[in-house]
């Protein structure tokens, strides 16, 4: 089956940018770093929207820092319901997902990669 790759990336920006509105609210909750910190937070997406299986992955941020991250993710949520064209596509009843924060002492934010910034890595799998 071929791929329709901009059904993908129109769904995943409107994700990628929900989580980066809803963090942007809740980063002046935490501390700003000294240093570079990051916190990976990886789910399961569901076709009608719903996450599951929400962990910090990985962090060399303080427990609060991390935990606000996966807050910005879990309380976004739902997302949209897939597109026809990413059910048939899609094999899994779920796509993982990978964020990556990045938080700055400056500057603390969530920049998908794709944009310009690297403070964020988005990862979002078929």
């Amino acid at each position: 089956m071929v791929v329709d790759v901009p059904v993908f990336r129109v769904y995943d920006r409107k994700l990628i940018n929900t989580v980066k509105h809803h963090w942007e609210r809740l980063v002046s909750t935490i501390a700003r770093p000294t240093n570079r910190v990051e916190v990976v937070v990886d789910f399961k997406l569901h076709p009608d929207g719903h996450i599951s299986s929400v962990r910090v992955a990985r962090s060399t941020a303080d427990e609060k820092a991390a935990l606000t991250c996966q807050r910005s993710v879990v309380e976004s949520a739902p997302f949209a319901v897939w597109p026809q064209k990413i059910r048939q596509a899609v094999t899994n009843d779920w796509r993982d997902v990978r964020f990556t924060f990045s938080l700055l002492s400056r500057i603390c934010g969530l920049t998908p990669a794709l944009e310009a910034g690297p403070t964020c890595d988005t990862k979002l799998f078929p």
